[in-house]
């Protein structure tokens, strides 16, 4: 590893991917923690440059044998729908299509700014497993229709014939709601809260109000509120948004009421009920509900490679028992919220400001990937 970190341009995750996939299962489960190694990687390398194209059309695409097997001799390519435009590439292993089998919960996340030119995104599915979230399944698709979501998961259920997960998390792209409700209609939906935020955040920007929420903290807080919304208790979320909403600042105003439409429901006139939303607050809300590196050239193929030797490095220290450890910050973060959460002594109203400070480091900014929120035992 020291080699690779100073003469190559691959990311530390790849290199201790590269590592761990050249090793037995005994010499890696007596391993240090990959996250450590990662460190240690991080803190010898010197970066060079090596980039690497991909053809010029999908339809053009010649995958090479050495794709399509893991490090460890596995098949994984389990899907390729052939030499057309819309074209679909689903990698996972027999291992990892059983993990998400067997999984309670599964994190769908579709990513946009990282996938090669030729592909619209990178669509990854996470399962948990002992204790772990895992990503199991890596599929890149030419772009964002419902039919291409519903070609992915018909192809996800021949791989694993009796395929229907109890817990679906998902981010909020309504394309993959309507196939997912198509798909498997006993399953739990849950949104992204991750998202959720980023989705708030992005109306402040789209609406013009970026400099505004960057230079002033008490507009920010403000902004923040409205997903921290999702903390609360469901029969709580409405009576507080409308506390919210009547102190809300004019220049917010777009925000609320892009907020109000989406995720709360316009109020009717007279007595009327609210009208329907997009996004249900049974969707959104965490209290209903009980990583990924992205590559930094344009070789996908070897990234996935790589990232596949990763993660079964995870799955056999998981098996072994070794912990997962997490950053002192994120455990900092999650004991503050669930002070706050349980303080009988401040109102709902309080709750949410409070949280509304907690969540803006971790939240409300732009990412290339999705963060989980821990409280208890639950990721969100």
């Amino acid at each position: 590893m020291s080699d690779a970190a100073k003469q190559s341009s691959l990311t530390t995750h790849t290199i201790v991917a590269d590592a761990v996939s050249k090793l037995s299962d005994n010499a890696i489960s007596s391993l240090p923690n990959l996250l450590n190694l990662k460190r240690n990687v991080r803190r010898i390398r010197q970066r060079s440059e090596n980039p690497l194209s991909l053809p010029t059309t999908r339809d053009s695409i010649v995958i090479d044998p050495q794709y399509i097997i893991t490090a460890r001799n596995r098949i994984f390519l389990h899907f390729n729908s052939g030499p057309i435009d819309q074209r679909i590439l689903i990698f996972s292993t027999k291992r990892q299509l059983k993990i998400l089998e067997n999984a309670n919960y599964i994190y769908l996340v579709g990513t946009f700014s990282v996938v090669p030119e030729l592909y619209f995104q990178l669509y990854i599915i996470h399962a948990t497993y002992l204790s772990h979230i895992l990503p199991v399944v890596y599929i890149l698709l030419p772009g964002k229709k419902q039919r291409l979501y519903k070609e992915m998961f018909q192809q996800i259920k021949n791989l694993i014939s009796n395929f229907d997960p109890s817990n679906i998390m998902i981010d909020y792209e309504r394309a993959t709601i309507n196939e997912i409700k198509k798909q498997f209609p006993s399953s739990k939906l849950s949104g992204c809260f991750f998202h959720l935020c980023q989705n708030v955040y992005r109306a402040a920007i789209r609406f013009g109000l970026k400099t505004l929420y960057s230079e002033n903290e008490d507009f920010a807080k403000q902004i923040r509120s409205l997903p921290a919304l999702a903390l609360l208790p469901v029969p709580d979320v409405i009576p507080i948004f409308d506390e919210i909403k009547a102190q809300f600042s004019a220049e917010g105003e777009p925000v609320l009421k892009y907020f109000e439409e989406y995720y709360i429901g316009v109020k009717g006139r007279l007595s009327r009920p609210r009208k329907a939303t997009k996004f249900d607050i049974l969707l959104w809300n965490i209290r209903v509900v009980n990583k990924l590196q992205p590559p930094k050239f344009l070789e996908i193929f070897t990234w996935f490679k790589k990232e596949q030797s990763y993660v079964e490095g995870e799955i056999i220290q998981a098996i072994a028992g070794v912990r997962k450890s997490r950053r002192i910050h994120q455990i900092r973060q999650e004991t503050r919220i669930m002070n706050i959460m349980n303080e009988p002594t401040i109102t709902n109203f309080e709750k949410v400001m409070a949280l509304a400070h907690i969540i803006s480091s971790s939240c409300c900014k732009l990412s290339r990937a999705g963060k989980d929120i821990k409280i208890g035992d639950k990721f969100y």
